[in-house]
């Protein structure tokens, strides 16, 4: 192995170990979906059959909801079984790796290594923004993949490439609703062939028959140079673009429908196919990942909308510089990069939950746009002063760049005392019904289920939206409706996320905490139970109950 393979071997390490520390945050089981996902994966291991349907709700059991992620909970809850939360961690963060690795890997065939990895500087906040884990790191880690197998083709054009896309996409479906991305990822690629054979059919591409096709960047790319244009062309060599263009467009199309077919082998067939274009028709609950930047920005510091604005702009003028170069040249226009640039814009822009799929995807983008033969040779020479400014600037971010690494803890297991609440719930036998908020319903799905089903969950399309409206926030606002809503439930206890920041759930706790039928028997940096002041829970408040005056409520007559 040569010394500028050593090197990049160990720059591209220490990116590694920079995004690992940004993903070991230890978890957080009370806002978090993991409880429910790990709860899907026990009842399928149980009675291998997928779940289906709103089982951990009681107020809304018969309502249709489409598991679109249930293999996800399979693969989670065995490797908690197996290895522990450590292992889950681990498991997590190796997704979210393995999804650098492939576009670093594509990239390297796009533009200069060095290029790609110092436009991943302000991507790593973007992954560090969702350390949660969640379904969403199999999607990033199958896009990055399925975007490498679609350059890999495009360099070589043969099919092998392709048919890994199948049993990605079988699995991939059964996991995580953004299997669509992949797909869209196909289709970009697809009509950039279309598109390059209605407008550039006269072009011969030589360079199937001499080399690789990208030449250290994308096929029409300002990589490709006066050298190629230069080039002396044997006028016995007969022209093969349209026919290679042809042969590339119909494998692509025979491996796409392929890939379409397959997804429908998911427990909801068709409708599982179309349900991410469906999924919001049911949307009764506004939740904060789902809301773009500048509705945030308004309301909360959120330090990852910094990190997108800058590598939106990058994209942006990495994009006005490369239509420069194709017009000038008269290159090849890189439909494929641009759709995809355009759509995962789209998506940053859509909601900050997808934040870190757009930060996995634009230092390619943005390498491939600004990278020239020119640049590269420039880089080439200056390996050593190159390496030495990108581990500087790395550094720099790691110690001064603001929020760089995100929040919450680092490590790898609970967090502590995650257990506490859900512990002392079931070691005091205490009863149903419960009120709990949104943010705790994965928690409670986790340590109660099925001995206690939840009234409400953090899956909005799970319920009805007029549920949310007329029961869940209702009760919260108004005193009157609360009494109303207990007088059909009949409510036993409460159990709430304390930091709910909801304007509906700081004044429910605040008028709990004086009504003189609700005493608190347990609290902590994050939950709070109530029980009903009755005979049933006489023995549990005796021991348990806190004074009112403790949470600087005076009681309410």
């Amino acid at each position: 192995m040569n010394q500028k393979k050593i090197l990049l071997i160990l720059v591209l390490i220490l990116f590694l170990f920079v995004c690992f520390l940004a993903l070991a945050k230890k978890i957080d089981l009370a806002t978090a979906d993991l409880g429910r996902h790990l709860k899907n994966g026990e009842v399928f291991w149980q009675t291998l059959t997928v779940p289906q349907g709103n089982f951990y709700s009681y107020t809304n059991p018969d309502f249709p909801f489409l598991n679109h992620h249930w293999g996800t909970g399979v693969i989670f809850f065995l490797i908690q079984k197996m290895a522990g939360w450590n292992g889950l961690s681990l498991f997590f963060i190796a997704l979210n790796l393995g999804a650098f690795i492939f576009l670093f890997l594509a990239g390297q065939k796009l533009a200069d290594w060095k290029l790609f990895l110092l436009f991943c500087l302000p991507a790593i906040p973007l992954l560090a923004s969702r350390p949660e884990i969640r379904p969403e790191a199999i999607s990033y880690f199958f896009s990055a993949l399925v975007f490498y197998l679609l350059i890999k083709f495009k360099e070589s054009g043969q099919q092998k490439w392709l048919w890994f896309l199948p049993p990605i996409f079988l699995i991939w479906v059964n996991c995580h609703i953004y299997f669509f991305f992949g797909l869209f990822l196909m289709g970009a690629f697809w009509v950039e062939e279309i598109f390059h054979t209605i407008v550039y059919p006269e072009r011969t591409r030589l360079s199937f028959c001499c080399g690789k096709n990208f030449g250290g960047g994308a096929e029409g790319s300002p990589q490709k140079l006066e050298k190629t244009a230069q080039t002396p062309r044997d006028p016995s060599i007969r022209p093969i673009t349209i026919g290679l263009t042809r042969d590339k467009l119909r494998k692509l199309t025979l491996i796409g429908i392929i890939s379409i077919l397959i997804t429908l082998f998911n427990p909801a067939g068709l409708k599982g196919l179309l349900y991410p274009f469906q999924i919001f028709n049911n949307y009764g609950y506004r939740v904060l990942e789902n809301q773009t930047f500048f509705f945030l920005k308004k309301l909360i510091a959120y330090p990852a909308t910094i990190y997108f604005e800058i590598l939106f702009g990058l994209l942006i003028l990495s994009w006005l510089w490369r239509i420069f170069w194709v017009a000038r040249r008269q290159e090849k226009f890189p439909v494929a990069l641009f759709l995809i640039s355009v759509f995962v814009s789209y998506l940053g822009i859509k909601a900050v939950r997808n934040f870190a799929l757009f930060g996995l995807m634009a230092p390619v983008l943005i390498a491939a746009n600004v990278a020239s033969q020119k640049l590269n040779e420039f880089l080439k020479k200056k390996e050593a002063w190159g390496i030495i400014f990108l581990v500087i600037a790395l550094f720099a971010c790691f110690f001064w760049a603001p929020n760089y690494l995100g929040s919450g803890q680092f490590g790898l297991e609970l967090s502590p005392g995650a257990a506490a609440a859900g512990e002392f719930f079931l070691k005091q036998k205490i009863t149903g019904p419960i009120f709990n908020n949104y943010d705790l319903g994965g928690y409670l799905i986790y340590y109660l289920y099925p001995q206690q089903k939840v009234f409400v969950d953090n899956r909005p399309e799970a319920y009805p939206a007029e549920f949310f409206q007329n029961d869940y926030i209702a009760a919260q606002e108004s005193d009157a409706r609360w009494q109303k809503l207990d007088e059909k439930y009949n409510f036993n206890a409460i159990f709430f996320y304390r930091l709910d920041l909801t304007p509906w759930g700081q004044n429910f706790l605040i008028t709990r905490a004086k009504d003189l039928n609700w005493r608190v028997v347990f609290v902590d940096e994050e939950n709070i139970i109530f029980v009903k002041d009755n005979a049933q829970n006489k023995k549990l408040i005796e021991k348990y109950g806190l004074p009112r005056e403790m949470f600087g409520a005076a009681p309410s007559y």
